[in-house]
């Protein structure tokens, strides 16, 4: 795979049997912070100069290349020829021989954290746990690095999690022994890969937990329920070959992961210090007595309530039971945005940390516990807009007639144009100086739900009539719901600049899934929301 820029256009080349050239507009690559659309099988409009469309590893490589580059090329032409592009691509580098001694080509060996959903990696780390399979065929293997990657499964701290939270790091499911709590690391620093025969084999009789260990050829794939994962199958030309290693003492690499240890202990060690300073915060005597009379009110009328929801399959979720500073003061916040409103007024707020982090863990009837990819709810959030995409507002409406963004083209009775786009939302159901570090979510605003929340009809705001017309109400409807946010952010770099000014609003978030692929059953996991209204 090779890729080159022009004209403001990212070209890419896919080479090998499933050969592909296409490219893509600088202005329609997403930053990182809003690549989920991607990874739920979303697609960046792009030309197909020939063979198939992008796959999602591809596209998130794009969007990882661009925020990686300071800048490309301003737009110059309004089309790019194809003798143009691949002029300017580099030549794909040919991978050299494995090295031996235990070391990999440094063609092969990546860092947790620059591990992608696509083609097979080398992987050096400590080997944080290992479990048999059900079935005692394979080993699962959690390895760690120490560096971050939010495409793995996310361990939660122990003081998230509950006194009945036992499962020794199987968060998938693949075993039903319940241990004693996951012992860390914590975050998205760990990464499961499954070995197969001969190399579970070897690592049953030759590994211990805490070693460090090199896996090489590690096939890089995306698990049932969304995260990141590798298998270690057997070489083909080799079968007996076993691809464990345990690499030299004087490894440079083997010195970086104890170092990058030793920094992520000292760094939780710190955090636990200055969490015990924030837990209680100090408030006067009457700051208190008015905090505590609103929490006796709120109690009062607050039980919990489960509605059916006016959506067929969505049961409205309240705070029912929640823990910690965030749900204590959910309800006691000030200077609501009351020109935007909400269906189910009468129930409980809830956060967008306790909405990321409601339990979706299922048994079937064989006892095996696993987690849903999704599950169908809706719940009321205070929430703030933080940032949008695409980053220009004429963009908010796609045309059903472009295959890009409507591969089965438009059908019968379906509109011309209809929103797509996606909010930023921060939690602000606490003050900022109770909680520092709120949770935050990317959202879809589409179709008749954007509509409702609009107000208005879908419109082509780059040709017709009534052009400017229409964009100035659509700017006039945002600015209602984020403030200044457009005029803080920079075209240029797509980054927003200085504190926005606007205000809390309330609204109505729901989680459902789409399939994953076209033509499969897998869903995978996305957030909308509806059911809310700009006055």
């Amino acid at each position: 795979m090779t890729v080159g820029t022009k004209f403001g256009l990212v070209g890419m080349v896919s080479r090998g049997p499933d050969v592909a050239i296409f490219y893509f507009d600088e202005a329609a690559i997403p930053a990182p912070a809003f690549k989920a659309p991607i990874e739920c099988g979303g697609s960046m409009p792009h030309k197909a100069v020939a063979g198939r469309a992008p796959t999602m590893e591809e596209q998130l490589y794009i969007i990882g290349l661009k925020d990686a580059m300071s800048t490309l090329p301003s737009s110059a032409a309004p089309s790019l020829n194809l003798a143009d592009l691949t002029s300017t691509l580099p030549a794909a580098p040919k991978p050299k021989p494995m090295g031996s001694g235990g070391t990999a080509n440094s063609l092969r060996f990546s860092l947790i954290k620059d591990l992608g959903t696509d083609g097979f990696r080398d992987i050096l780390g400590e080997l944080v746990k290992m479990f048999e399979t059900l079935d005692n065929s394979a080993v699962d293997l959690y390895i760690s690095d120490y560096t971050e990657n939010n495409l793995l499964y996310r361990y939660p701290e122990p003081t998230e999690l509950g006194e009945d939270s036992s499962r020794d790091g199987d968060a998938f499911g693949y075993t039903d022994r319940l241990k004693r709590q996951w012992q860390g690391p914590f975050g998205y620093h760990t990464m499961s890969v499954r070995a197969y025969p001969p190399h579970s084999s070897w690592a049953r009789d030759n590994l211990n937990e805490g070693d460090i260990v090199l896996l090489r050829n590690v096939r890089l794939k995306t698990s049932r329920n969304g995260f990141l994962e590798g298998n270690l199958h057997p070489d083909q030309k080799r079968p007996e070959q076993v691809d464990i290693r345990k690499p030299y003492r004087d490894d440079a690499r083997v010195q970086a992961v104890r170092q990058r240890r030793s920094e992520y202990e000292k760094q939780r060690e710190t955090s636990a210090a200055q969490q015990k300073t924030t837990e209680e915060p100090t408030l006067s005597k009457k700051a208190k007595k008015k905090l505590s009379k609103r929490l006796r009110e709120e109690a009062a009328k607050g039980k919990a309530l489960d509605l059916e929801a006016a959506t067929a399959g969505f049961v409205i979720v309240s705070n029912a039971e929640t823990s910690g500073l965030e749900s204590k003061a959910v309800a006691t916040g000030s200077s609501l945005n009351t020109h935007i409103r909400c269906k189910y007024p009468d129930v409980q707020l809830s956060t967008l940390h306790d909405l990321i982090n409601t339990d979706r863990t299922n048994k079937s009837p064989g006892g095996v516990t696993y987690t849903l990819p999704f599950i169908n709810q809706k719940r009321r959030v205070r929430v703030r807009v933080k940032d949008f995409d695409p980053p220009k507002i004429e963009d908010f409406c796609c045309s059903n007639d472009d295959p890009a963004y409507n591969p089965g083209g438009r059908k019968k009775g379906q509109a011309p144009w209809e929103f797509c786009f996606l909010l930023l939302l921060e939690d602000a159901s606490v003050p900022k100086e109770l909680n520092p570090n709120p949770a935050q979510l990317p959202v879809y605003v589409a179709q008749d739900r954007a509509e409702y929340l609009l107000d208005m009809k879908a419109y082509d705001f780059k040709n017709g009539n009534h052009t400017k017309k229409a964009l100035a109400k659509l700017r006039e409807k945002l600015f209602i719901l984020w403030g200044d946010l457009e005029e803080k952010k920079d075209p240029k770099t797509e980054q927003v600049v200085g504190e926005v000014t606007n205000m809390p609003f309330e609204c109505i978030i729901a989680e459902y899934g789409i399939p994953q692929n076209a033509g499969t059953k897998e869903k995978v996991q996305k957030f909308a929301i509806m059911d809310t209204r700009i006055m």
